[in-house]
């Protein structure tokens, strides 16, 4: 595992990693901090979000390979929607920290946090760019399509020092969810532009917007730019309230499509680095969602946590 975890006890100092028990019994769980199955015929680490009653949510990261997971922020906040730097060395995430939803970048290493919105919206999803200069994100600011519950969304961009913000999109509805293609030359995201949430591709300045799914969200490209990575219902289900999403790929020609998965409720994949692997959250009983993953080639599930807190976001660090 990286040194730079080694900076975990700094960040979590300011609360403790209460491997708590809620005083009510209703956690029963460390988020994995007392181990897991091992794996070393997958390897690599995940970072996933958390939910302890007392410390709210954090984020973990998993060494698959040994089964020993590590609390990387756990700041009595709400953290969310993490998303590693190309070079494996910053998280871009979205935070309650200082009372509002806002997106904040850590450097690993020296633990140095750079907050990237404060504007009083919504902020979410943030997205890096190939070469880490950039981090693109969705967010309610401005008054544009304003909406009671914040779900109206357009995508903005801004450097990772927080400077030279600028708007992508300025749409009704919801454009969000935002993934940077592998060359830097296309944005992938998802939209209900039309009445319904589908995926779509477009320009990096909002322009040549194509549609790719009739649903679906949370896609990934693949390395060579030819396969999206995403999660969906079944076609003719995008209006079903709690359908069941499973995980699936498509070609960026829209041609071919396969499903990965079945058994489940499956949410927000993601590609190993090695592109051998898919992790991706799954809905347990009445217990919430822990982390999965299948091979890309198809194949069975293999659950990778199993205390009862419940978990999400699962987003491979880089090599």
């Amino acid at each position: 595992m990286r040194r730079a975890l080694a900076l975990t006890a700094v960040i979590v100092a300011t609360v403790g990693i209460a491997v708590a028990i809620d005083p009510e019994g209703r956690d029963k769980g460390d988020c994995g901090v007392s181990g897991v199955a091992p794996h070393p015929e997958i390897g690599g680490e995940l970072v996933y979000n958390c939910t302890l009653r007392l410390t709210h949510t954090g984020f973990y990261v998993l060494d698959v390979a040994t089964g020993i997971a590590r609390p990387l922020i756990v700041d009595g906040a709400w953290n969310t929607d993490p998303a590693w730097s190309p070079d494996g060395r910053r998280l871009a995430y979205v935070s309650t920290k200082d009372g509002e939803t806002d997106i904040y970048v850590l450097e690993l290493e020296s633990g140095h946090v750079t907050r990237l919105t404060d504007d009083g919206s919504w902020n979410g999803n943030p997205t890096w760019s190939p070469d880490g200069a950039w981090v693109m994100y969705d967010s309610s600011r401005d008054g544009t399509n304003p909406a009671p519950d914040n779900s109206f969304r357009n995508l903005f961009v801004v450097r990772a020092d927080g400077t030279e913000r600028h708007r992508v999109t300025a749409l009704p509805g919801y454009n969000g969810t935002p993934t940077w293609s592998r060359d830097g030359k296309t944005i992938l995201f998802a939209s209900n532009r039309s009445g319904t949430y589908k995926l779509y591709t477009m320009d990096l300045d909002g322009s040549n917007a194509t549609l790719l799914t009739y649903g679906g969200g949370y896609g990934r490209w693949s390395a060579d730019g030819r396969t999206i990575l995403f999660a969906a219902t079944e076609p003719g289900d995008v209006e079903v309230p709690d359908a069941p999403n499973s995980v699936r790929t498509i070609s960026v020609d829209g041609k071919t499509s396969v499903r990965l998965t079945s058994a489940g409720d499956d949410w927000r994949p993601d590609w190993s680095p090695d592109e051998r692997w898919i992790a991706f959250a799954r809905k347990v009983g009445d217990n919430g969602r822990q982390i999965f993953v299948i091979p890309a080639a198809g194949g069975d599930p293999v659950r990778l946590t199993w205390d009862e807190t419940v978990k999400d976001w699962a987003r491979w660090r880089p090599r």
